[in-house]
């Protein structure tokens, strides 16, 4: 909750939200250069875990650094970001996980245990965005 409220705080009362535009963001990655990919992947990774669609943040990707190009590190982008919402919500979120769904989170861990790999490709092959 606070990681989400710091976030709305800083979008709503600084001038960081005239970077989240397209123009915005376009700006900003022509004048890091070098840099700029790593920058759009580090963005991509905090969009994941601020829930914004990555369909946006694929667009642009696209939009800002071609179809190839974009591609890479889009995807760059979102491993690194799913590996990192998965590492707080395992840990920050765990409890609060629990406490809504009950004993079929223990069912899905011991699904993944006993067959892991199939289990999380059942999981992804539904369509349920992988961001929450």
């Amino acid at each position: 909750m606070a990681f989400i409220t710091a976030a709305v705080i800083l979008v709503r009362f600084t001038s960081l939200k005239d970077y989240l535009t397209a123009e915005g963001l376009g700006r900003f990655l022509a004048t890091a250069g070098l840099w700029a990919p790593v920058l759009f992947m580090l963005i991509y990774v905090v969009g994941v875990c601020l829930f914004v669609p990555g369909a946006i943040l694929t667009g642009l990707g696209a939009v800002l650094f071609g179809p190839y190009w974009g591609f890479v590190y889009v995807w760059i982008g979102a491993m690194i970001g799913a590996s990192a919402a998965f590492l707080i919500g395992r840990t920050l979120g765990r409890e609060f996980a629990a406490s809504l769904v009950g004993d079929r989170l223990r069912k899905y861990d011991d699904a993944i245990e006993r067959n892991g790999f199939a289990t999380v490709l059942y999981l992804r092959l539904i369509y349920f965005p992988f961001t929450p």
